[in-house]
């Protein structure tokens, strides 16, 4: 059995994904690497977009970025490749443009490690496509095929040394149930490709959130970490109150909450127990809190008291700052 789930990472894109730009409600990447330092979060995993790190950023860019993470003394666990837009599944055409916006990514990565920075360990991708999204007869062709190019995404990265995670999530078409994410994984069938498993989504997966009410699975979380435990090598420790929201620019998907939530569905010590005793290198864990009400979001005490509930579910010592 490995040590798993030794580092608690922040994602960095939940002050960023379903949140309206115009209105003031975004939050830049400084701010996120100050709310995760503030924390006591041992590294970031951080949204390869703007306004946050850009793909094409300069070596300006990049190395502040250095300086910023050596600063507060944090990691980077996973880089978020950018794919939203490029609808492969329902426009073939977009599909070299997707594979090449993840190569893009593994190479921001190599970069930043060029620069000094620290290396990344995963790239990080979903299909792109909404769950609602009706292909017809077209469905098992489109469904093989999407599998074949993150196949071609997992080449790519593993050229560079990472790792392909994949996030299953209700509101993403083919990896929306846990059936459909063990058939999607197994067509992928690369080492380096790796389901990334999110609590809360694969919480929802299991309920169904997706699917019409009277398709709903009833499966339990530890249930699908059962079925997709082969894939797993990527996790987000997070918590859902059960319900689904949208946001800007973001489908509805499964509600993440804070992990002290009184309403969370989750057993949380059980799940990371589940994902302890995996025998492969997991060697950090990241809370992903996308699509938290802004005003909670914005409350540091709170990002504060989550870390200590996630440093404490990991047994990760908390290394709040002077």
């Amino acid at each position: 059995m490995k040590n798993n789930l030794q580092k608690a990472h922040l994602g960095t894109w939940i002050g960023v994904v379903g949140r309206d730009k115009e209105k003031g409600e975004q939050s830049g990447l400084t701010e996120m690497l100050d709310i995760a330092h503030k924390a006591g979060y041992g590294g970031v995993d951080i949204f390869c977009a703007s306004p946050h790190l850009a793909l094409d950023a300069s070596d300006a860019e990049i190395e502040q970025l250095v300086r910023d993470l050596s600063e507060r003394g944090l990691g980077i666990g996973t880089l978020v490749a950018p794919i939203w837009g490029l609808n492969q599944v329902a426009d073939p055409s977009k599909e070299g443009a997707f594979v090449d916006t993840v190569r893009k990514t593994a190479e921001l990565g190599v970069k930043i490690e060029k620069a000094g920075g620290p290396r990344a360990r995963n790239i990080r991708i979903d299909t792109g496509t909404e769950s609602n999204v009706k292909l017809g007869g077209n469905y098992i062709r489109r469904f093989q095929r999407s599998a074949k190019v993150s196949r071609e995404c997992a080449i790519v990265v593993s050229g560079s040394g990472f790792k392909l995670s994949i996030e299953p999530e209700p509101c993403w078409l083919f990896i929306n149930t846990p059936q459909r994410v063990f058939n999607y994984m197994s067509i992928v069938d690369h080492p380096d490709a790796q389901v990334e498993a999110d609590f809360s989504h694969l919480y929802h997966l299991g309920v169904g959130t997706s699917l019409p009410q009277a398709d709903r699975l009833g499966m339990t979380l530890i249930q699908v970490l059962e079925q997709l435990q082969d894939f797993i090598g990527d996790v987000h420790v997070a918590q859902t109150d059960g319900s689904t929201r949208g946001g800007e620019g973001h489908p509805d998907t499964g509600q993440h909450t804070w992990l002290m939530d009184p309403n969370g569905k989750v057993n949380l010590v059980e799940a990371v127990e589940f994902v302890r005793g995996l025998d492969r290198e997991i060697p950090f864990a990241t809370y992903d809190g996308c699509l938290l009400p802004l005003d909670e979001f914005r409350d540091q005490a709170k990002h504060d008291e989550n870390a200590r509930v996630f440093k404490e579910l990991i047994g990760s010592p908390v290394e709040v700052p002077a």
